[in-house]
């Protein structure tokens, strides 16, 4: 046995602490154990292959080894050695405060605990993964469950109850329910804190954690069957508690950890229950989804675009009952008409910045600088046109053209709405799609933020005021992208110029693919605005409600369409297995939303009222067979635009959106909004076609 030092303070105390390839972190762990002067420490090594073993040895401890049978075998090994009445089970990425050990060792007797853990301050960093693993334990509800980081137990007590081998992890879940079960008093202590660093800061690491957890679960569940059943929503509840404090605390930035999270756990704990290797249920959903920064940035952008409408449909859900239906279908209108003016003041700025940012990786300010120049004279150009027909042409949005504040209003928000679409497109040219979901539901958040303040002060809600509202959420958006673009691009800072050596590039590239984008997008802002001028505001509240609503589930085959031109322009000669990868998680990841939100329509709308329910539900689960088509025919629309072929696709483009306008409003006029959904899915299924047999012909 390794005494510690001639003047032993702890003599009835040996700190056992495992280890395996920890050469990083055991140094601090072992000088601090030293520090409290225990009796003896002992490190049972698990094969390590890097110095480890030799850093204990310098440090004077005991060193055996496990065999790498895992750390249950490590633990019970070290306290077979241990000849004192205590035992503290310390993991090599704790260190310990002084006089940790004498504290924890004295509550644990005045306490009459059978086991008690140090409570921990958890760090990481100082890189994303890093903080996200410390940010989601200083956050959750684990921080308070008994487990054996630095955990003090009796000696004769621990090796009579023991660990079950057969658990590499989930081993402390599996002791705190077999002591719990015996009546014994477990707990974490409040008053001795030790600080728990987390040992790497990389993506594989937390997902080796995550592995780790789902594994330990799974494990539980086979041991326990029904009573180990609640595990199984462990990871999702974790997820969804993480993901409201992230927006609660305005903290977006750790919605992907959650999400990830959520996601290994659960593929490492259906691994356990079919008992195969975790790595292989990976390998499944890989060959499903595909792999590569095309499948990431997709579902960044997806993420970020349905949270974005997911808060734009809270935001209406709150509308809903802070204004009238008439107040909340003038507004929808007038956000549509400024959505509209959006898709036109794009003049294909964010298509070209993904076709010609892989000229100019070294230096890319000045055409970042030409393509938010030109986003904002044409968001500023379409905004007076749409001022202008208003004032002319119009007669329920007439007021936003006469009204000097409603039309300030609507140009800032032109800007703003513009810009926030340019900024997604220039993530995916960065193939950085996950910036998407930070910036969206920053938008989202400041733009509910008027709703919660006002009424809570008394203050009514009006016409203009639920339009402010999406103004300061623009404004936000616009600040947070800017400030993004400064992070991942070297500094970078705007400046208002357009560098006229760009010019013939961006003129030539840029407009033919939004003409496209045009064709794609104009005929569902247009409609909201139909249904107000040929219906009614009320008529149009609810078709707006359920158009944004199917809109959540649609923006899935968008969104791979614009990853999947990002791909093909980045990578050409990968463009056929990309498509059909493209195809995969569009069908996959839309079909699945479209068939949960289906068996929920009727609930969902009946949150906003029951006239909105009655009015939207049947053509609601309509519309949301247009996400099959859709997936096909932006397949087809990302394959042309990544080749150049764009002529066609235009064609096929504009004699597909003119009929979804004019073919959708024929069929509201005489059948209702039942009758528009029908028509706009059948329109989406003859341009489908088309695309499909387009896409097989040229094998893409």
């Amino acid at each position: 046995m390794s005494v510690v030092d001639d003047h032993v303070q702890l003599a009835d105390l040996t700190v056992v602490i495992p280890v395996r390839n920890a050469e990083r972190l055991l140094p601090a762990c072992m000088e601090s154990a030293l520090r409290e002067q225990p009796r003896a420490v002992i490190v049972v090594d698990g094969e390590s292959s890097d110095r480890t073993v030799e850093i204990a040895r310098e440090y004077g401890a005991l060193v055996v080894s496990d065999e790498g049978r895992g750390l249950p075998v490590a633990r019970k090994l070290g306290a077979e050695l241990a000849t004192t009445q205590y035992v503290v089970l310390v993991d090599a990425d704790v260190v310990l405060h002084e006089g940790a050990l004498h504290s924890l060792r004295q509550e644990f007797e005045e306490g009459n605990y059978t086991a008690l853990q140090a409570g921990l301050i958890s760090t990481g960093g100082p890189g994303y993964w890093g903080r996200a693993l410390a940010q989601h334990h200083r956050w959750g509800r684990s921080r308070n469950w008994f487990g054996l980081v630095a955990t003090i137990f009796e000696r004769e007590t621990l090796l009579r109850i023991g660990f079950d081998e057969k658990f590499i992890s989930g081993e402390d879940i599996e002791l705190r329910w077999r002591l719990q079960r015996e009546g014994a008093r477990v707990g974490v202590s409040a008053r001795t804190l030790v600080t728990h660093r987390f040992g790497e800061d990389s993506f594989a690491f937390a997902r080796m954690q995550f592995r780790m957890d789902g594994r330990g679960l799974g494990k539980m569940i086979r041991k326990h069957g029904w009573r180990g059943a609640p595990l199984l929503a462990l990871p999702g509840a974790a997820a969804v508690r993480g993901i409201g404090l992230s927006l609660v605390r305005l903290r977006p930035q750790w919605i992907p950890y959650y999400l990830c999270f959520a996601i290994f756990n659960y593929l490492a704990m259906i691994a356990e229950l079919a008992g195969v290797a975790p790595q292989v249920t990976e390998r499944l959903v890989r060959r499903v989804l595909g792999k590569g920064a095309m499948t990431g940035d997709a579902i960044g952008l997806i993420v970020g675009r349905m949270a974005s409408l997911g808060l734009g449909f809270l935001f209406w859900l709150i509308a809903a009952h802070v204004a009238t239906p008439a107040q909340v279908g003038f507004t929808a209108a007038v956000v549509s008409a400024m959505m509209l003016c959006t898709q036109f003041a794009q003049l294909g700025t964010g298509q070209a910045f993904i076709k010609l940012y892989p000229r100019h990786l070294r230096n890319p300010a000045p055409l970042l600088d030409s393509v938010l120049s030109m986003t904002v004279i044409g968001a500023i150009a379409g905004g007076l046109a749409f001022l202008l027909l208003a004032r002319t042409m119009f007669s329920q949005l007439d007021q936003v053209a006469h009204d000097p504040v409603w039309a300030v209003a609507f140009l800032a928000l032109s800007v703003f709405g513009t810009a926030q679409i340019v900024f997604d497109q220039i993530s995916m040219g960065l193939e950085r799609g996950g910036q998407a979901v930070t910036r969206n539901v920053a938008c989202g958040l400041l733009t509910l933020a008027p709703l919660a303040v006002l009424p809570a002060l008394g203050v009514g809600v009006s016409r203009l005021g639920l339009f402010l509202a999406w103004v300061l959420g623009g404004a936000g958006t616009v600040t947070f992208g800017l400030w993004q673009l400064r992070k991942s691009c070297g500094g970078y800072l705007y400046r208002p110029r357009l560098v006229r050596s760009l010019a013939p590039a961006m003129a030539t590239t840029g407009l033919a693919n939004h003409a496209l984008t045009l064709t794609e997008r104009v005929p569902g802002l247009v409609l909201p605005i139909v249904v107000a001028e040929l219906l009614s505001p009320q008529a149009n509240a609810y078709w707006y409600v359920i158009w944004m609503s199917a809109w959540v589930v649609f923006i899935t085959p968008l969104s791979v369409g614009i990853a999947l031109f990002a791909e093909g322009s980045h990578r050409p000669k990968t463009i056929s297995t990309a498509t059909a990868q493209a195809l995969r998680v569009s069908l996959i990841f839309g079909g699945g939303g479209a068939i949960v939100l289906w068996l929920l329509a009727s609930p969902v709308l009946d949150l906003l009222g029951h006239d909105y329910a009655r009015a939207g539900s049947t053509p609601l689960r309509i519309l949301l067979f247009g996400v099959v088509p859709m997936a096909f025919t932006s397949a087809y629309y990302a394959g042309c635009r990544a080749r150049g072929r764009l002529g066609e696709a235009i064609v096929i483009g504009i004699l597909g959106g003119l009929a979804a306008i004019f073919v959708t409003a024929m069929a509201g006029v005489h059948y209702g909004l039942t009758g528009m959904a029908v028509a706009w899915v059948a329109v989406q299924a003859i341009v489908a076609c088309w695309a499909g047999l387009r896409l097989w012909a040229a094998r893409w």
